[in-house]
């Protein structure tokens, strides 16, 4: 199915303006190394037929055929060795280009929105890094965006890794918010992406019991700090 391919039906005039409809007949599929792969396995498995014809089904002596059998076992074992290794370096080769070794399995990402009656005046955003350096965003009413770039004084960023040591993010996960949303009363809620040591936790003030915990304090009181810092930079 995938070598039959097809072609959008949008008359070419439609796209003169713009680019030319992307062809959807795309190459296929299957990667050099599975084309390379089924070329060698064909060609193996003719040259065992072969050998085992020669050695048991053409009447040669018993001596021969335990020849050919032992040639059939080695050559098993050979093509088996090959294909693994090179299986090997398929899955593996060029992976430590993709950040494997560069990741910092101690850092942190925050990603933090705020939603509900914000809506009318603008709600912030923001990303919060594992140096202390943060993008503070606030978004317009006509959907145009003002942003800020900071950086947190060492001693906050000192107790922000504290919290974060100290939050048991899987046992928040499994509370439960059970009082009246913000959002229900014309208020704001507030929704987090934080990822810590390699995974990534999402937490929502109206779906997990999370406001009373240390963490959330903080990342809830940046809205303000980084609000008020974008305003001290336009006014000075």
């Amino acid at each position: 199915a995938e070598r039959g391919g097809f072609e959008p039906p949008v008359h070419f005039r439609v796209h003169y303006l713009s680019k030319v409809a992307r062809s959807t007949a795309l190459p296929s599929l299957r990667s050099g190394f599975y084309l390379l792969f089924g070329h060698y396995s064909n060609l193996f498995v003719s040259i065992i037929k072969r050998l085992y014809r020669s050695g048991t089904m053409s009447g040669h002596s018993e001596a021969h055929s335990s020849k050919s059998i032992y040639t059939i076992l080695v050559s098993t074992f050979v093509f088996g060795f090959l294909v693994g290794g090179i299986i090997f370096l398929q899955n593996n080769t060029g992976k430590e280009g993709d950040g494997a070794l560069s990741t910092n399995t101690r850092g942190f990402e925050i990603l933090a929105y705020s939603y509900g009656g914000c809506a009318r005046l603008g709600c912030a955003a923001y990303k919060l890094v594992s140096n202390g350096s943060y993008t503070f965003m606030l978004r317009g009413i006509e959907s145009t965006d003002a942003k800020f770039e900071g950086k947190l004084d060492s001693d906050t960023l000192k107790d922000l890794k504290s919290e974060l040591e100290d939050t048991s993010f899987t046992k928040l996960k499994g509370t439960k918010f059970n009082g009246t949303c913000a959002v229900q009363t014309d208020g704001v809620a507030f929704r987090y992406e934080i990822t810590y040591k390699n995974e990534r936790h999402d937490f929502d003030s109206c779906a997990e019991s999370i406001d009373r915990e240390a963490l959330f304090k903080i990342l809830k009181e940046f809205f303000t700090e980084f609000q008020s810092a974008e305003q001290s930079t336009l006014t000075s």
